[in-house]
Parts: C-alpha cells; sequence; structure tokens
C-alpha cells in the first residue's frame, strides 16, 4: 500500500496531526461540489432505467464526497482511490467495445484520458505545495463528469431504440 498516491507526502507536518492532507484555502469544499456533481448522472441514468454504471457513479460520488469532506490520510481516500482505479478501465473499456457511435467513442477515451492527466498533473503540484493544484483536480472532476454524462446518456438513448 506504499504507492505513489497513497504516500504521505504532503501532510502538514505540524507535529499535531500527521493524517490531515496539506490545504492552503480550504480547497476541499470545491472538490466536495464537483464530488456530489457526479451524482447527477447516476440519479438520471437509475431514473432512465439504465442501473449498472449508475450505481457505480453514484458509488464514486459517495465516496469522493465523504473523502473530500474531511481530507485524511485515512480510510476513506484508500477507497476513494482504488474504487476510482477500479472504475477506470472499465468505463474505458465500455468506451471502446460497446459504443458505436463513433464520435462518443472517441471522446470518451479522449475525456477520461485527459481527466488522469489533471489529476496526476493536481498530484505533482499538490506534492510540491503549489497552491493551484485543486484547479487541475477540479477540472479532472469536470471532465469526469462529462465522461460520465456521455456514457449514461449514451446507454439511455440505446435502451430507448
Amino acid at each position: 500500500m506504499n504507492s505513489f498516491f497513497l504516500k504521505n507526502n504532503n501532510d502538514n507536518n505540524d507535529g499535531n496531526n500527521n493524517d490531515i492532507i496539506w490545504l492552503y484555502n480550504d480547497e476541499n469544499k470545491y472538490l466536495t461540489y464537483t464530488s456530489k456533481l457526479l451524482s447527477i448522472n447516476g440519479l438520471v441514468g437509475l431514473y432512465f432505467g439504465e442501473k449498472y454504471f449508475s450505481l457505480m457513479i453514484l458509488f464514486t460520488s459517495l465516496f469522493s464526497y465523504n473523502f473530500w469532506r474531511k481530507p485524511k490520510y485515512d480510510w476513506r481516500r484508500t477507497i476513494d482511490i482504488y474504487w476510482t482505479r477500479l472504475l477506470t478501465p472499465i468505463f474505458f473499456h465500455h468506451a471502446i467495445i460497446n459504443i458505436d457511435n463513433y464520435y462518443i467513442k472517441t471522446i470518451i477515451p479522449i475525456t477520461y484520458t485527459s481527466a488522469i492527466y489533471l489529476f496526476l498533473k493536481a498530484v505533482n503540484m499538490h506534492k510540491n505545495r503549489n497552491r493551484m493544484w485543486y484547479y487541475n483536480h477540479y477540472l479532472a472532476h469536470h471532465l469526469v463528469f462529462l465522461g460520465h454524462s456521455l456514457t449514461v446518456g449514451y446507454e439511455i438513448i440505446k435502451k430507448k431504440d
């Protein structure tokens, strides 16, 4: 469990609580908003009968929100990271194998790849205590929202056809 993403490289190091993640100005509140935003895809999908991806997205939203409301190096962060790592190849595979529309088949992997890039950039910036790290993470959340919107929307339309 000592991977790059789980290392405690950028904690507060104030001697009091080494589990608290370094934040410059409560950036986590913006990430809680985008975490809740993801639930829209899941709820809309469930409303229209798409259960498979919608439930995964709802759990993603729940895990992400639960972590960002009080970000610490604890089990909530571990669940959030490993859940996302588990689902990323599932969403890529679905886009490449199961989606027939060329444009959507192209846009979804590009969207998720861009989100991964921004996430990794945010991790590096955070490690170096660059207070602008959260813009990249915030944008990554929005790109994931776009990718999930396309995935769920495609599945809803496909069921109606």
